[in-house]
């Protein structure tokens, strides 16, 4: 057992600076609370991670990779900002942004499926902090609908992407596969908003991974007649199984910056863009 890492962090007395709250989430290692900043009254998001369950040093050099991915996003506006880490004798506190919005999970259980407009939207957006990720040489691993969180409730409220404690640094001899996998995770997000459903479904999590390997993509259900071939072809291209042949980030970039013609443009303009295949869908 692990019982102090204070050369890593600052130790404070949590209970000077700040108030837990109720428990608002709780993983295997850590538990998010409410928590008030006393001298301020300002609310945020504490995540709490006890000592005595972090027995390993990669326990540690996850926490501490968790805590510098934070940092270096700092000023990302889709990205919970880290408003500071520190340590007692107990554990471990990392203070966030609080998001009171729920999570994409959330929103996709209350509406169904997304238009390709406010979908497209959404995956924009998350390809944006996945390019900066990249950029960093940090690859996510744990994108999905339940980690991507809204600061308010309301509708046009911002996106922000959370839990980098998965998240790692690549090697340059890594590079492809890790960027691969972080796309790939998108598409099935991408398929989710569009068709309320995962791409791949099973009734355990062994058959899961057995229709993730080998199932066939289903782009033609009832989910799928309104949708348009475009859509249907970045999905296909981000949930290709070949990582050689999947769509590399740079490609994935310029997708996202075309999306916005795709989205905004009148049927005429989008038309045209179908006509010179201007806009290529593809997978990690």
């Amino acid at each position: 057992m692990l019982t102090q890492i204070d050369t890593l962090l600052i130790q404070k007395d949590q209970t000077f600076y700040f108030r837990l709250g109720r428990k608002i989430d709780e993983g295997r290692y850590r538990s998010v609370f409410l928590c008030v900043e006393k001298a301020t009254r300002k609310e945020y998001a504490c995540k709490l991670m006890e000592k005595q369950k972090m027995i390993t040093n990669k326990d540690v050099k996850d926490l501490m990779n968790e805590i510098q991915i934070m940092q270096q996003l700092t000023g990302n506006p889709n990205v919970t900002k880290i408003q500071e880490a520190y340590e007692d004798d107990e554990s471990v506190y990392i203070v966030m942004e609080l998001c009171k919005g729920g999570s994409l999970l959330d929103r996709i259980k209350k509406h169904g499926r997304y238009s390709e407009t406010d979908a497209a939207k959404i995956i924009r957006t998350i390809a944006v902090v996945v390019q900066r990720l990249h950029s960093l040489g940090v690859m996510h691993r744990v994108l999905e609908p339940e980690n991507i969180l809204f600061l308010g409730e309301q509708e046009d409220s911002p996106l922000k992407i959370i839990h980098f404690g998965f998240s790692t640094f690549f090697k340059p001899s890594e590079k492809f596969s890790e960027i691969a996998a972080d796309i790939w995770s998108i598409g099935v997000i991408l398929y989710i908003l569009l068709t309320g459903v995962p791409p791949f479904w099973a009734p355990t999590e062994k058959k899961i991974e057995e229709e993730v390997l080998h199932g066939d993509l289903d782009l033609s259900s009832d989910s799928w007649p309104d949708i348009s071939e475009i859509a249907k072809e970045l999905v296909r291209k981000m949930l290709d199984r070949n990582p050689a042949t999947r769509i590399t980030t740079s490609e994935c970039w310029k997708i996202q910056l075309s999306i916005p013609t795709f989205l905004y443009n009148n049927l005429k303009r989008l038309a045209c863009c179908q006509e010179k295949k201007q806009i290529s869908w593809k997978k990690c």
